[in-house]
């Protein structure tokens, strides 16, 4: 018995290095953009951090209103940080999650802008962040974006080590010709020519 507790064991932790050398092969195939809104939700959310402990520093004395847009700030930069995960990991909490966060960015830049007094470079940056935050609002509703984040990496990859979707196999192409495209025979499965016409399936 003990001898096979320690085989099954074995196997166990064998499929489980497995899956995880399949799902290091997966992270490397991930597209560029899922990299890029990953890396930049993470500084986003460093930088929101930085921000509220500034706010709240600067008190009540400044603005009424910057001690709670602190704490705003803290929320948004400390999600943003978790959301990475999720989206790093293609989990559809992730996306959600990350929808929310760049849709509420962006009344919160303008909040930001509207409680103090911005210089120019200030007033660019923010502009160029709400830009940045609408294009990946876009992105994470462009429908290849969607059908990435149905599953999460490792339903996506499953038991073939990738992110793409299996093909068909030949069986099931030859399925979908039923019938002879040159003279209508009904056409039996796996065939190559018709044996009607003898024409190419």
């Amino acid at each position: 018995m003990g001898g096979r507790a320690e085989i099954a064991s074995a196997i166990k932790g064998k499929k489980q290095s497995m899956m995880n050398s399949d799902l290091q092969r997966a992270a490397r195939q991930r597209p560029l953009a899922v990299v890029l809104v990953t890396v930049y939700t993470a500084i986003g959310g460093v930088l929101s951090i930085v921000v509220s402990v500034v706010l709240m520093m600067a008190g009540s004395a400044a603005s009424q209103w910057l001690p709670l847009l602190g704490a705003l700030f803290l929320v948004t930069g400390t999600l943003s940080i978790a959301a990475c995960y999720g989206l790093w990991m293609l989990l559809p909490w992730g996306h959600t999650l990350v929808t929310i966060l760049y849709a509420i960015s962006i009344p919160l830049a303008l909040l930001l802008l509207a409680a103090g007094k911005p210089g120019v470079g200030d007033v660019v940056l923010q502009v160029v962040g709400i830009g940045i935050a609408i294009w990946i609002l876009i992105w994470l509703h462009n429908p290849t974006t969607k059908g990435l984040y149905c599953k999460g990496l490792r339903e996506a990859v499953g038991q073939k080590g990738t992110l793409e979707p299996p093909k068909p196999s030949p069986a099931s192409a030859a399925t979908k010709s039923a019938y002879c495209t040159e003279c209508g025979a009904k056409l039996d499965v796996g065939v190559r020519f018709c044996a009607s016409c003898g024409a190419k399936v």
